[in-house]
């Protein structure tokens, strides 16, 4: 049987089939293990050597991808480029009166990665269920961890 490595997975919008950022791949948040951290480490080793000798490689990848690569910022457009799903959501529930909020939202203090891992933003946060008071804690910490989900 043939073994996959899974470095790369498809971005939500990607298997969504978003319009936007729709052919992109992003890192794999939960490879993690040494051998992952190997492999990576092999393909900006292989990046190096294709920059280096003029070899094309070509990696269509997000600038969520790209900018930490160069020290830029990633920014909430990068995510949306990727996951317009959970840009959606987080512009809704800054917007929701009390009402809408409770009608809809069922979050925890748990962010849901782009391999659909969850995270938790706070200590039992998979079992701290997100209120209307709370929302904009929720949304800061979960967009601090999306926008580092693929760092050590």
């Amino acid at each position: 049987k043939k073994k996959q490595l899974n470095l790369f997975i498809p971005s939500a919008n990607n298997w969504q089939k978003h319009d936007l950022g729709k052919n992109y791949f992003v890192i794999s948040p939960s490879k993690n293990t040494t051998q992952d951290l190997s492999l990576y480490w092999f393909l900006g080793i292989l990046m190096g050597i294709c920059i280096r000798t003029g070899v094309h490689l070509t990696l269509d990848l997000p600038a969520f991808f790209w900018k930490p690569l160069v020290g830029d910022k990633i920014t909430m457009w990068d995510i949306e480029e990727i996951d317009a799903g959970y840009c959606s959501l987080l512009k809704n529930m800054q917007s929701f009166s009390q009402e809408e909020f409770e009608c809809s939202v069922y979050e925890t203090f748990a962010a849901k990665l782009s391999d659909d891992t969850f995270k938790d933003i706070v200590e039992g946060g998979s079992e701290w269920p997100v209120t209307y008071q709370d929302r904009l804690e929720w949304i800061e910490k979960s967009l601090i961890t999306r926008l580092k989900e693929s760092y050590l």
